[in-house]
C-alpha cells in the first residue's frame, strides 16, 4: 500500500494540498441502499455550502472531493471547477438500491484495487489544510490518521428517517 500510495502522490496535481478544503462525500450505500437508523449523510448541496464557507473562513482555493458517488463529484464539478483537484478513484452513478459491495461482486470489480484507490484518497485527505466530512468510518479514519488539518467539521444531523429515505430516491438530490 505504501508503494501505491507513494507512486500515486508524485503526480503533481497532489503535489501541494495544502491550499485545499479536503471532504469526505459518501453517497452510493447511503443514499441508494439507506437504513433507518444509520447516521444521516449531508446532501450535496449541504456539502459544498459547507466547503464553501471552509474556504472563505480558511483562504483557501482548491477543493479535494473523495467520494465513489459520480452524481456526488459532478456536482462538486459543476461548482467548483477547476478549482476541483481531480480524485482519480473509480466511481458509480447511482446502485439501483443495491449496496456497493454487492454491486462489486456482481460487476465482476477488483475489490483490492478499489480499495487502495479509497484508501488513497482518504491519504490525500489527510494531506489538506482543512477537512469537511460526513459522519462515516472515512471520516474517522482520517481524523485518527496524520493530518494536515488547521480546521475541520463533521456533521452531525441525525440518523436516517423514512422521510430521509424518500428524499434520497429523488433525484432532484443531486440538482441545485
Amino acid at each position: 500500500m505504501k508503494e501505491y500510495i507513494a507512486k500515486n502522490v508524485h503526480n503533481s496535481v497532489f503535489s501541494d494540498l495544502s491550499q485545499a478544503v479536503g471532504c469526505i462525500c459518501r453517497g452510493t450505500d447511503f443514499f441508494d441502499a439507506p437504513k433507518l437508523g444509520i447516521a444521516k449523510q449531508p446532501t450535496p448541496e449541504q456539502m459544498i455550502f459547507k466547503v464553501r464557507e471552509f474556504m472563505e473562513k480558511n483562504h483557501l482555493s482548491k477543493v479535494y472531493c473523495a467520494t465513489e458517488d459520480a452524481r456526488i463529484y459532478q456536482c462538486f464539478c459543476r461548482v467548483f471547477g477547476d478549482s476541483l483537484i481531480p480524485n482519480m478513484q473509480k466511481k458509480y452513478d447511482g446502485n439501483d438500491g443495491k449496496f456497493l459491495a454487492d454491486v462489486n461482486k456482481e460487476r465482476n470489480i477488483d475489490v483490492y484495487a478499489i480499495n487502495k484507490q479509497y484508501f488513497l484518497s482518504l491519504y490525500l485527505v489527510t494531506r489538506c489544510h482543512s477537512f469537511v466530512g460526513g459522519n462515516v468510518s472515512g471520516t474517522n479514519a482520517v481524523l485518527m490518521m496524520d493530518n494536515n488539518f488547521k480546521d475541520y467539521f463533521v456533521f452531525q444531523i441525525g440518523v436516517v428517517s423514512s422521510v430521509d429515505v424518500e428524499l434520497y430516491k429523488s433525484e432532484h438530490l443531486f440538482e441545485f
